[in-house]
């Protein structure tokens, strides 16, 4: 559910909240990639770079072939 209010929040332009939603997600199960591939997009729109790259790639130690990962990486 967070997650995928984070994405709502998101495309709204709620960057804040979605922020908030997508660390809600995490805290709540830290093995689930798509929280960290959420918070580090939403870090990147909000041109928080530095820690965008740092949510990638603590997302990568749970989910090491998660492309949408990998991909945050690589930008």
């Amino acid at each position: 559910v967070y997650s995928n209010r984070a994405a709502c929040y998101t495309k709204l332009g709620a960057l804040p909240e979605g922020l908030k939603d997508a660390e809600k997600c995490i805290e709540l199960d830290p093995s689930f990639s798509k929280g960290y591939s959420r918070k580090a997009a939403i870090q990147f729109f909000m041109k928080e770079y530095d820690k965008a790259l740092e949510t990638y790639q603590e997302g990568l130690k749970h989910d090491k072939n998660n492309q949408e990962l990998l991909d945050g990486v690589r930008r």
